[in-house]
């Protein structure tokens, strides 16, 4: 995963050097506007904007192999207790608002989310957002790699090559994907609030 970062940053600085925006994506709005009445050479133009991109997507580069590298030095999460309250909005009506706890052998880890608008599960969203932020249930889904890439289950992604759950696609995806996997789920629903229990099965 590691290599397939490192090549992605590759192929982006190879894409941009060829992409015709590339001066003006890189370049700040005074060496812009010089360049373009005539006043900043294309080729110093061009260098100083190359230069600028390959800095930028290095960092990108160097920030998601950090974040790789703490996601498996994670602890391993055995229980997700996952709460939804849903509060009425003035304009976008009912909202979730979500608390996460994720139990490892030693430890606890808390996230929040929330979610609103219209058009889309909202739910989902919100769980989705709060599941990402837990590093040892990113690092679940690595090591569930080959089983993602076999049966692709709706639900996760990996467009930033690190698996996560994508948000906006129904609760359930994320409720079969972990009894796929092994764990045992229960829920309780109500009016306004919603809960969901995740055990990893001995």
């Amino acid at each position: 995963m590691k290599n397939k970062i490192r090549n992605e940053a590759v192929k982006r600085i190879a894409d941009w050097a060829e992409n015709e925006n590339l001066i003006r994506r890189f370049s700040t709005d005074y060496t812009y506007k010089k360049y373009k009445a005539g006043d900043f050479p294309h080729e110093k133009a061009y260098k100083k904007a190359y230069n600028k991109m390959v800095q930028t997507m290095e960092k990108e580069r160097d920030k998601k192999l950090e974040k790789l590298t703490k996601i498996e030095q994670a602890e391993d999460i055995e229980q997700i207790r996952i709460s939804v309250e849903w509060k009425k909005s003035a304009a976008y009506g009912m909202n979730p608002h979500v608390e996460l706890s994720a139990y490892s052998s030693n430890n606890c880890y808390d996230a929040k989310a929330t979610a609103s608008g219209c058009g889309y599960d909202k739910e989902s969203q919100a769980i989705a957002e709060a599941l990402n932020s837990i590093c040892g249930i990113r690092k679940l889904l690595i090591e569930k790699l080959d089983y993602i890439n076999e049966k692709k289950p709706y639900g996760i992604n990996q467009y930033g090559i690190i698996p996560a759950f994508s948000g906006g696609v129904g609760t359930k995806c994320f409720t079969s994907f972990f009894k796929d996997i092994g764990w045992k789920v229960t829920e309780m629903h109500g009016k306004t609030y919603d809960s969901y229990v995740i055990v990893k099965e001995a």
